[in-house]
């Protein structure tokens, strides 16, 4: 970056005003070489009045919108002609109107998605193994693992969605792993995860966005290197996950 940065100062107008036009108003370059970019200073003032900044619709209550329209989802899309459409209105019985507006409406109707990933490969609780490379207990925890609340504190999450909302976000890509559904062992599900996901979707729904539900693994396995199938699947195939003695 910081290269890229430097030879655009030296080719625009001889390094004067703000040769970095393509860069956001709120991200500037600090330094008279181009070495670095900056998020503090004036540019703080100015990201206050920047709508590609989060802040811009957060601190606001009232009579200010994002440039992205969007409404709360309440019934499920139709997969017709290798598309993703919106359902009809209520309203429309397909009945009377030319070809020509008939035709519009169809081509209205398609979904375009503009997606983004929300991860969830390792634990909510025991807080220790929120980050694996640093985990503490992570065979003796096993069974008692808890992924409600990842990737988003539900209480916190509406806030998440109202500003992917206004990036003009429509879909995300939620990863939900065979471990966070069944950690104790087999046939014994996490009735609290699964609760926690059904709301998740609820709240993006509230925000008109879609949510890929990705049944996710790398690796096999999080006690492999990876995440994803639970520990018990490992001691089926004659593996012993008690410690570390599997690696």
């Amino acid at each position: 970056l910081s290269v890229l940065l430097s030879s655009s100062s030296s080719s625009s107008d001889g390094g004067g005003g703000r040769p970095w036009s393509y860069l956001p108003d709120g991200l500037d370059v600090f330094g008279s070489d181009g070495g670095g970019v900056s998020g503090g200073g004036s540019n703080a003032r100015r990201r206050a009045d920047d709508p590609t900044d989060h802040r811009y619709y957060d601190r606001r209550q009232g009579g200010l919108k994002s440039p992205f329209h969007y409404e709360e989802i309440t019934r499920p899309l139709i997969y017709r002609g290798g598309v993703w459409r919106y359902p009809p209105a209520d309203d429309d019985t397909g009945d009377g109107g030319d070809s020509s507006s008939s035709s519009s409406s169809s081509s209205s109707s398609i979904v375009r998605f503009r997606g983004i990933n929300l991860p969830a490969k390792t634990p909510h609780r025991p807080r220790q193994l929120r980050d694996t490379s640093e985990s503490r207990d992570f065979y003796g925890s096993k069974r008692s693992v808890s992924f409600a609340h990842r990737p988003l504190m539900l209480e916190e999450s509406a806030r998440h969605f109202r500003r992917l909302a206004n990036y003009g976000y429509n879909l995300v890509r939620l990863s939900a792993s065979w471990e966070a559904v069944m950690h104790d062992g087999p046939d014994t599900y996490d009735e609290e995860y699964l609760n926690y996901l059904a709301e998740l979707v609820d709240v993006a729904a509230r925000f008109g966005i879609y949510v890929l539900v990705d049944p996710h693994q790398d690796a096999w396995s999080r006690f492999t290197g990876g995440d994803g199938a639970p520990w018990w699947t490992l001691d089926v195939a004659g593996f012993a996950t008690d410690d570390d003695s599997i690696h």
